[in-house]
């Protein structure tokens, strides 16, 4: 009799296990547990020791001061054109241009007196001067180009895929563009240049043909159906979970009148990846990310990103 009863006790156990098993995978394939998941791997993040300043890169950041001394937005070509020769003097790895220019920007004293786009063909002059000097377009719809000839492999895209509650958790690494070519992210282009310095070149996965990889590292990429993803599929397209850099100061940051002014040391810029992009808050170029701190997540400016 008590052989029947631990019998018994051991098959309602095994039975109650296989059923909490498969509701859990049920609840998996049907994304109910997605939501919670995605916000504990958030959580988890942001409790992450803080790490200190990346010193590979430095972030020249156009601040609402920076506009108010300009006096216009979006900020003329000739600044810009002005900002990238003054990097190229610290002779940086890499320098990213995370302003979309498809259209030239004068100031306002050239408007009504300017026939010609002059100083837009400055700017994109510059860019083609130096071939470590990489720009953004936009390839998912809506479009947006780069500047005009603008060597394509100087070019990569700026656009991002959002979860379904509205935070960024993925980079998208490459993604074919609506003329059929396939294009890699500005991200991809940074690295790629920066690590070629170091020996490490850039190429196809060995166990994922479509995944990017450095090396011997394989960027194992995030699709449906995986780390927590079930709904959130974007194709077959490589892209991998960001891995937030903890810590209130993650890049240095100076300002593009500091730059412009001189008042920046060499040591920021040499060796080093350059970004320069829009933090002003009146621009509103920002990602909600959770996984960040933050005094405000959704206040994550798109060139730290």
């Amino acid at each position: 009799m008590a052989d029947d009863a631990l019998h018994t006790q051991k098959s309602k156990f095994l039975f109650t296990g296989l059923i909490a098993i498969v509701v859990i995978s049920l609840a998996r394939y049907f994304s109910i547990l997605q939501g919670v998941e995605l916000k504990i791997f958030d959580i988890f993040l942001r409790l992450r020791p803080g790490e200190a300043i990346d010193e590979r890169i430095t972030i020249v950041e156009i601040t609402d001061d920076d506009i108010a001394s300009i006096g216009t937005y979006p900020i003329p070509d000739n600044l810009i054109a002005d900002a990238l020769v003054s990097i190229q003097r610290y002779e940086p790895r890499a320098i990213g241009l995370d302003i979309l220019r498809d259209f030239p920007v004068m100031p306002p004293s050239e408007i009504l007196t300017s026939t010609q786009a002059d100083s837009y063909l400055t700017l994109t002059e510059t860019i083609q001067n130096y071939n470590n000097i990489f720009v953004i377009d936009k390839i998912l719809p809506p479009t947006i180009s780069p500047p005009p000839n603008i060597p394509p492999e100087q070019v990569g895209f700026s656009d991002v895929i959002l979860d379904s509650d509205g935070s960024l958790r993925r980079s998208l690494l490459g993604n074919p563009d609506i003329n059929g070519g396939y294009r890699l992210s500005l991200t991809v282009l940074l690295a790629a240049a920066y690590l070629e310095n170091e020996g490490i070149p850039l190429g196809n996965g060995n166990r994922d043909p479509v995944a990017i990889q450095f090396g011997d590292v394989e960027l194992s990429s995030a699709h449906s159906n995986s780390r927590g993803y079930v709904t959130e599929n974007i194709g077959p397209n490589p892209a991998v979970l960001i891995n937030f850099r903890s810590g209130l100061t993650p890049f240095r940051k100076v300002s593009l009148q500091d730059l412009l002014a001189g008042n920046v040391s060499s040591e920021w810029f040499e060796n080093r990846i350059v970004l320069i992009g829009i933090t002003a808050k009146s621009v509103k170029d920002f990602v909600n990310s959770a996984a960040t701190l933050a005094s405000n997540p959704g206040l994550v400016s798109g060139v730290e990103i």
